[in-house]
């Protein structure tokens, strides 16, 4: 099994506050994989009748048998066929054939976190009764109640992930097609924390300015939310030292779930901001990015900004416009004048920015009922 960390962002954010065991999140990724390779190649004449589901769970325990008659067991959960319940590993090219094929059969596809034992044709008890479709409550309760998430594939290509507690997430197909590069993380972990079969929302007394934050960058529903309209070009946090800045621009990032590539900066200085750039000019260049190791880091950050869109670039700590906007002959600019992403100010300095066009958020010292 992959490590937790092979778990692109949004959907691992969604797992952490989920009841999904770590050990199973790299078949996560691989089952959201499948679930979008069917959404594009599915059987389009067979697939406008219908949605698929890919229930990932204990396998064993799922499909343990109350009874088996004709040939079908019967289980807590629905019934399968006894032929149609395999142990082998559905990468292997007889088992990804086979899979292609039964993800266009009618019922749902049941695989293992932690073994090869899958089934396909999977009947949930609801299926019966022809109330199962995308979004429907039986997904929703099942992936409460178990230590289990469900991948439904509409029949519109969409994708719908429910997963424990979490509120489930969707992408649309047009989402999907937008690839976004995911870099690693070099800002702090969500205060949004898994606690056995809770989770607790540690980030305290600024709902408020974390919904507006949220619907600057990811503009739609909110937490969660995919996005829906133009983000914001710029932002601004400002406030006092320590009054939370940069934590309430970290829990943003971490709970907005939309595919963009998520970039921060230390600003604080010319010296810390080269470096982080150098930094992130690296992962730019494992993901697949054409970077010179010994060339001008600013200059290429700037240049990949310029012609990517879907990302947000956060400037933490900055105090002196000089550093991302240089001035005089040699001019090298690290934020694109007229870019297409999102721009994250933190600074000290109240209207520090004064663009006609960027949204202010000034942070003033919780109050202790507001804290509560």
């Amino acid at each position: 099994m992959g490590e937790q960390q092979d778990v692109p962002e949004r959907l691992q954010q969604l797992l952490n506050e989920s009841k999904v065991p770590p050990e199973w999140h790299a078949t996560a990724s691989r089952s959201l994989e499948i679930a979008e390779m069917y959404a594009e190649t599915g059987i389009e004449d067979y697939r406008a009748k219908k949605e698929t589901r890919l229930f990932v769970c204990d396998a064993d325990k799922v499909l343990s048998s109350r009874q088996s008659t004709d040939g079908m067991r019967a289980t807590p959960y629905g019934s399968v066929r006894e032929d149609d319940i395999r142990r082998s590993d559905i990468k292997t090219s007889e088992g990804g054939r086979r899979l292609k094929e039964r993800l266009n059969d009618k019922g749902s596809l049941v695989t293992d976190g932690q073994s090869n034992l899958w089934a396909f044709g999977f009947l949930f008890k609801n299926d019966a009764t022809g109330v199962s479709s995308l979004g429907a409550e039986v997904f929703d309760q099942l992936a409460k109640s178990l230590p289990a998430f469900i991948i439904v594939v509409s029949a519109e290509g969409e994708i719908k992930l429910f997963a424990g507690h979490a509120e489930p997430i969707a992408w649309l197909k047009s989402e999907r097609d937008e690839r976004a590069l995911q870099l690693p993380l070099r800002y702090p972990p969500s205060l949004k924390v898994s606690n056995g079969d809770r989770h607790e929302d540690l980030f305290l007394g600024r709902a408020g300015d974390l919904k507006d934050l949220l619907s600057w960058i990811c503009p739609g529903k909110g937490e969660g939310s995919e996005r829906e309209a133009e983000p914001e070009p710029y932002i601004v946090v400002s406030g006092v030292e320590g009054v939370g800045k940069s934590c309430l621009v970290c829990e943003a990032l971490h709970r907005c779930y939309a595919p963009l590539t998520k970039i921060w900066l230390d600003a604080s200085s010319r010296e810390a901001l080269d470096k982080t750039v150098k930094e992130v000019c690296t992962d730019l260049k494992q993901a697949g990015v054409s970077i010179e190791n010994e060339g001008d880091h600013r200059r290429q950050l700037h240049d990949w900004l310029d012609s990517n869109s879907s990302w947000v670039l956060v400037l933490d700590g900055l105090g002196d416009k000089e550093l991302i906007w240089e001035s005089g002959e040699s001019k090298r600019h690290l934020v694109p004048k007229n870019h297409k992403g999102t721009v994250i100010f933190t600074t000290r300095i109240e209207g520090f920015m004064g663009f006609p066009l960027s949204k202010e958020i000034t942070l003033r010292a919780l109050q202790i009922a507001d804290a509560a």
